[in-house]
């Protein structure tokens, strides 16, 4: 009889300790996908601004040639 005690306090533990583990994996899988969504919109923002200075870097030379 205490055999399946400590068997069922086992099992019992063994599960409460995954169910901590994918809770914390999944906060962690959660800020991640902020952190990659944050990267995104930052990348954007350079690409835009990248095309910007481009384009006023060719107006440049091109004035630059004129002269």
């Amino acid at each position: 009889m205490d055999m399946n005690i400590i068997l069922y306090l086992s099992v019992a533990l063994v599960a409460i300790a995954i169910f901590i583990f994918v809770i914390s994996v999944t906060k962690t899988l959660r800020a991640v996908n902020e952190t990659l969504t944050s990267v995104s919109s930052t990348m954007s923002g350079l690409e835009n601004q990248l095309e910007d200075v481009t384009k006023e870097t060719a107006m440049l030379l091109h004035k630059t040639n004129v002269l």
